[in-house]
């Protein structure tokens, strides 16, 4: 299993465990599957493409000369977002549609604030995140998406298919592992990383 499968589910692993926490264990996350994919197989192989998601994008940032970047992206299917809401915000504060918004970017800071505290102490730097952005979109066009805001993107991704249990209720999720071309997902990441 590579590194970025491995980030992928720290990130997931903690996200999995504070949501359940914040529902009361009513939610439960399970990661299905993963892959590193090469992005010229994004279009054709990326499961649930032309699925309605609902996703939050966090970016990883490095305090290193050559300053590589990572993106965390984790989403679930639209049809999730109430139910979600309401597990953790409760059904007075789910009306409002900015709950919503702040769940998922809960979310995406649970995930990233794992993943790069992770990385912080493996590679003995300084790791930021981003502010979490939350995009609504088909799923193909969220990778795609994310995917631009690099100048010089990896030739491939991490990719974890998920499923969000909530409830007795299954919905879809996934999450993906981007970066740019200073980080390799298929060598050892802290060498890529620091330019080893």
């Amino acid at each position: 299993m590579s590194n970025g499968f491995l980030l992928l589910t720290e990130g997931m692993r903690h996200a999995a465990r504070r949501l359940a926490s914040m529902a009361k264990h009513r939610l439960r996350i399970r990661v299905m599957g993963g892959r590193i994919l090469p992005l010229a197989q994004v279009a054709t192989d990326l499961g649930d493409a032309d699925r309605d998601m609902c996703a939050v994008v966090v970016a990883v940032i490095f305090d290193q000369p050559q300053r590589p970047e990572l993106r965390f992206v984790i989403g679930v299917e639209r049809s999730a977002l109430r139910p979600l809401t309401v597990a953790i915000a409760g059904e007075d504060l789910a009306s409002d549609p900015r709950m919503a918004t702040s769940v998922l970017q809960e979310l995406g800071n649970i995930g990233a604030s794992a993943m790069s505290n992770h990385l912080a102490t493996q590679l003995g730097c300084t790791v930021r995140i981003s502010a979490p952005d939350v995009v609504e979109d088909r799923w193909g066009a969220v990778a795609s998406a994310v995917l631009g805001s690099f100048r010089d993107p990896a030739d491939e991704m991490a990719t974890l298919s998920t499923e969000f249990t909530l409830d007795g209720r299954r919905f879809a999720g996934a999450a993906i592992l981007m970066a740019d071309r200073n980080v390799e997902f298929s060598n050892s990441l802290s060498s890529s990383i620091l330019g080893v």
